[in-house]
């Protein structure tokens, strides 16, 4: 299904926020092994060709909802059309896009993340042994490209060695994809490093007005790094509304940090103005940037930090920063123990 590039980030916005996932029943779906001879027939079947143009036109007629229980339930019923569609068509490339979509469409609701990554990974098992029997099947699938998907998928559910087990071949064999593997390996080790509970990796970076920031510079402070990108807020409300809540973690004795991903908005400097918050470029492509070594990969994304230099949360909601700031404020205000006080005595990870 052609999604437009807006349509996508509103649909990921507002069915991230839902608490809970619809319960609608699943289709029946065909768990058993992929068998090589279910790729048998002709590759472009004109008639899964015209039920597949005929179900993009249907799906792309649908009204699509404004509150976030309605929206979450049209992704629950696209994500069945789709699967239904692979049902009907499994021997076709259009069935095999449908399994993918409704993967995508299912990673987007609460709980059933690890069941979008069995779907992925079986769609890229279908490849796998229909490419053994015969290389031209399933023409204009890339099955490279696919791996990198369900390895980068794996590693944002935390399923590290999964992830290792896609990359490491791909990264081992001379390949175009060789090259964008050995550069997700590499990620994937900054992954497994800035997990929640572990230590923060030092930085140095320089704001617009030439300041240097680093993280001793905030030990004993919580500290918000927030990596942004103007796409992901969404125009001017959404940087009016950003700029209210970092204020608002501001007053509470919160230090915040704006890093942005991408050029920053041409009025970055009326946020600068307004909150006071040092505004920092990291672009993702920099291999040694902040970004990088938070392993941070796409945008928006909060990274919370105690003051002793540990990670407390990472991609977090507002509702849950919030409630994070809370316990991590409070526990900063209790009287010290001599045990705490003998530990920074001895130092910390600053």
């Amino acid at each position: 299904m052609a999604f437009q590039p807006a349509f996508c980030l509103l649909l990921l916005i507002c069915v991230s926020t839902a608490t809970a996932a619809t319960q609608e029943p699943e289709p029946e779906f065909d768990s058993s092994e992929p068998s090589t001879e279910r790729v048998a027939q002709p590759e472009v079947d004109p008639e899964a060709k015209a039920a597949w143009m005929a179900q993009q036109k249907l799906w792309a007629s649908r009204p699509l909802p404004e509150d976030a229980e309605s929206l979450q339930a049209y992704t629950v019923q696209l994500r069945n059309d789709h699967l239904a569609f692979y049902q009907a068509w499994p021997n076709s490339s259009f069935g095999w896009r449908a399994l993918v979509e409704a993967a995508r469409l299912e990673k987007q609701l609460p709980g059933a993340e690890f069941q979008s990554l069995k779907r992925m990974l079986q769609g890229l098992e279908i490849l796998q042994k229909a490419r053994q029997k015969d290389p031209n099947s399933f023409p204009g699938i890339s099955l490279p490209l696919h791996q990198l998907l369900c390895a980068r998928y794996a590693a944002d559910l935390k399923q590290f060695e999964q992830a290792r087990k896609l990359l490491q071949p791909l990264a081992d064999q001379e390949s175009p994809a060789q090259e964008v593997a050995k550069r997700r390996l590499a990620f994937l080790q900054r992954q497994e490093l800035c997990q929640v509970g572990n230590p923060a990796p030092s930085f140095l970076v320089l704001d617009q007005g030439g300041k240097s920031h680093s993280l001793s510079e905030f030990h004993g402070r919580v500290l918000l790094l927030e990596f942004q990108s103007p796409a992901a807020l969404m125009g001017a409300k959404g940087f009016t509304r950003e700029n209210v809540f970092r204020q608002e973690l501001l007053d509470r004795g919160v230090a915040v940090l704006v890093l942005w991903l991408e050029a920053r908005p041409a009025n970055w400097k009326a946020s600068e103005s307004l909150t006071g918050i040092p505004q920092i470029e990291a672009p993702f492509a920099d291999p040694k940037g902040i970004a990088w070594n938070f392993a941070v990969g796409a945008s928006p994304s909060k990274i919370l930090i105690d003051g002793d230099g540990v990670i407390r949360g990472r991609d977090l909601r507002d509702g849950e920063l919030r409630s994070l700031v809370d316990t991590l404020l409070a526990k900063d205000a209790e009287p010290e123990s001599d045990d705490s006080k003998l530990e920074q005595t001895n130092g910390g990870n600053f």
